[in-house]
């Protein structure tokens, strides 16, 4: 059950914010915060988008989707806010380990019509990767 809860809030929540920012929000910022002398280099254009779309978005999606769950669980408000004041900073700190460098790999290597296939993928792998670590850690507790 908790897998699905996962998921859906995953799939019906994150991922349509993420597309949207990248969309419409991401280019729109990133024309303004890109140095003008750096339009030139694709390299380091795709290496700012990254990195930008990482600091953006990051806190945003990983506090919808702790605290959605919490929702989804039918938890209290007050223990919604304990678990993301726990969770917070490990997962934020696995995501600055991951996000950034596929982030660029999606910007830099995929064409634009399948970047959000591969951001779908690279988010498929990263929630099994973040789902194994929770279970270890919970069977760790027990």
């Amino acid at each position: 059950m908790r897998t699905l809860r996962q998921g859906a809030v995953a799939g019906f929540i994150n991922n349509p914010i993420n597309q949207i920012y990248m969309m419409y929000v991401g280019c729109k910022i990133s024309a303004y915060c890109i140095p003008k002398r750096f339009i030139g280099s694709l390299l380091a254009q795709n290496i700012t988008l990254a990195f930008m779309h990482f600091a953006v978005m990051a806190p945003f999606t990983i506090t919808i989707f702790i605290l959605l769950t919490s929702y989804l669980k039918e938890q209290s408000k007050q223990y919604a806010l304990e678990n993301w004041s726990l969770r917070f900073m490990l997962t934020y700190k696995l995501a600055a380990c991951y996000w950034p460098f596929f982030n660029f790999v999606a910007y830099h290597f995929a064409p634009f019509h399948l970047r959000y296939l591969c951001f779908d993928i690279f988010s498929l792998v990263y929630a099994i990767g973040l789902s194994l670590i929770n279970n270890r850690v919970m069977k760790q507790q027990l």
